[in-house]
């Protein structure tokens, strides 16, 4: 991402709330939303050669009224990639 007049390498936090049979689709749902998520691409000039990594930390089930707004994304330096 560009940031403080240069490129840094981020890492971000985000809460998803997606419909789904099991916590795998559950999964495969969020992490889809997030990789076509226009906003976030928009700020990523990776190189071709540079695959971002996603992973879930933790997934938990709620009814289905729940209510949460998909909020947006914290971003951290990602100190190792930074060296």
């Amino acid at each position: 991402m560009k940031m403080n007049g240069g490129t840094e390498v981020m890492g971000f936090y985000v809460q998803k709330v997606v419909q789904a049979r099991d916590s795998k689709e559950a999964e495969m749902v969020a992490v889809e939303i997030i990789r076509t998520d226009d906003k976030l691409l928009n700020l990523l000039i990776n190189s071709p050669d540079y695959q971002p990594k996603l992973s879930v930390e933790e997934i938990e089930e709620v009814e289905a009224n729940f209510v949460l707004d998909n909020l947006g994304y914290s971003f951290y330096l990602d100190e190792q990639r930074n060296k």
